[in-house]
């Protein structure tokens, strides 16, 4: 059986976040895969890209779950569902 590459991961991961209606920019990076879900983003954010990850056969060490980062040589860049929220102006008014 042949190893999956981490772009193969990478893209069911980005479609998987896509169907859960969440909004995310996602980064794929010659070692790993980054999320971000923008400042203050709820704790089940995280909860979730880990358990896809899981799903999807990425390695807790393939994923980097964050607010925002930047820096990074990207191989690709996916922004789903809109991307990261401002978490702060909707904790603010009770919205999720």
């Amino acid at each position: 059986m042949m190893e999956v590459s981490l772009e193969e991961k990478y893209d069911t991961f980005v479609e998987s976040i896509r169907k859960s209606g969440k909004g995310a920019k996602i980064t794929l990076t010659p070692n790993d895969i980054i999320v971000e879900f923008g400042f203050d983003y709820p704790d089940e954010l995280a909860e979730l890209a880990f358990d896809m990850a899981d799903q999807t056969g990425i390695s807790s060490r393939e994923l980097s779950v964050c607010a925002e980062s930047s820096g990074h040589k990207s191989i690709k860049i996916n922004t789903v569902n809109g991307g990261p929220k401002n978490w702060r102006m909707l904790n603010r008014y009770g919205r999720r």
